[in-house]
């Protein structure tokens, strides 16, 4: 039997793997790290507990999952947050989060922000996002370690 995940990091796996992990514990997910999956948009997941959502904004398997969750999260980070943002047109209405790290689209970042709650923290300065992460995680996340990964690794 499969354990019950809440927390999952996914990164360069093949999308087999990705989807086989995912698939099995979709129900009970809450923290998502996903980065290196380059998969069908269409075999993205609804994940009706995510909260915490940490995802390369590279690729349209990532853009999809982040649309299909949009409603759940509280908190965003896309990495490498780039002309896909474009593609983004749902509401976050629970967003209280979003990291945009060294974004420079200054048009899509304000329009993601109008599709957030008021209020939505928006960060774009790494070293900022990074920290901001590392206080989540230190508060929210069964290893809260991961922030420090993360951070070690280049990420933020």
């Amino acid at each position: 039997r499969f354990p019950v995940l809440e927390f999952l990091w996914v990164e360069n796996v093949s999308t087999e793997v990705a989807a086989s992990l995912i698939g099995r514990c979709y129900r009970t997910i809450k923290y998502l790290f996903v980065r290196g999956i380059y998969a069908s948009p269409e075999t993205a997941l609804k994940l009706p507990n995510l909260k915490d959502l940490i995802v390369d904004g590279r690729g349209p398997w990532c853009l999809e999952l982040i649309k299909k969750n949009a409603a759940s999260l509280e908190f965003l980070a896309i990495l490498y947050p780039g002309r896909n943002l474009e593609s983004i047109t749902c509401n976050f209405s629970n967003l209280k989060v979003l990291l945009l790290p060294d974004c420079d689209k200054m048009e899509c970042m304000a329009d993601l922000k109008s599709r957030c709650p008021e209020g939505v923290e928006l960060v774009v300065n790494r070293i900022r996002a990074g920290q901001m992460v590392k206080r989540r995680a230190t508060n929210h996340y069964p290893y809260y370690r991961i922030a420090e990964d993360l951070i070690k690794r280049g990420y933020f």
